[in-house]
């Protein structure tokens, strides 16, 4: 993860970000990205502390990457993408959809 100033965040082992969602009652600033979602503190994206900072991983089996790859067009359409973010129960839970 490289560090900059409060008003970014970079993580080098992830690709494009591409879906924002925001609770502003939680100060939360949920990201998703070219292989993981993030949960960052919306006041300081940069804190990475335990109580604010989430990183999940997108993985794909085995048998996922393999399907993808013999029925895809491009092969970087098999890499595990956030392709939509949504709250549901009434924001208790986040819906990922990922490629």
């Amino acid at each position: 993860m490289n560090m900059l100033s409060d008003h970014t965040f970079k993580d080098r082992n992830i690709g494009q970000f591409r879906e924002l969602l925001i609770d502003s009652k939680a100060g939360a600033l949920f990201v998703g990205s070219e292989g993981a979602v993030f949960r960052l503190w919306a006041y300081n994206i940069n804190d990475t502390g335990d109580n604010v900072f989430v990183k999940k991983q997108l993985i794909l089996s085995d048998s996922e990457e393999s399907e993808c790859r013999s029925t895809a067009s491009d092969e970087s359409l098999c890499r595990p993408s956030t392709r939509f973010l949504a709250f549901t129960n009434n924001l208790n839970s986040i819906y990922v959809c990922s490629s």
